[in-house]
């Protein structure tokens, strides 16, 4: 069981070489995943500044496609902001759980 506990306990501190955080800092495996994941909701969020700018556009065809962009957007951004949560709690908890067996 004490082989368990150590795996699980190494791969909480697992670190990722590299320019995680652009401080050239090694973070935590859940930093790297959070980042990520918050890469993509940036991408989204500017997408959706970029499609809500237009919106307010005189051209019919350019103001309909922009709402379009923007509900699927902000669908996205939703879905990937609740996946984002979900993950890094169900990880965190999950090694809490496996640590305390």
């Amino acid at each position: 069981m004490s082989n368990t506990v150590d795996i699980i306990g190494n791969l909480a501190k697992l670190t990722l070489s590299g320019d995680i955080d652009g401080a050239g800092a090694n973070k935590s495996w859940l930093h790297a995943v959070a980042k990520a994941m918050g890469q993509k909701m940036g991408e989204l969020a500017s997408s959706m500044v970029t499609n809500a700018n237009l919106v307010a556009s005189p051209n019919e065809k350019i103001s309909s496609s922009a709402s379009a962009k923007l509900t699927a957007d902000s669908q996205l951004f939703s879905m990937v902001s609740n996946a984002t949560s979900t993950a890094l709690k169900s990880a965190g908890e999950g090694n809490v759980a496996l640590v305390r067996k």
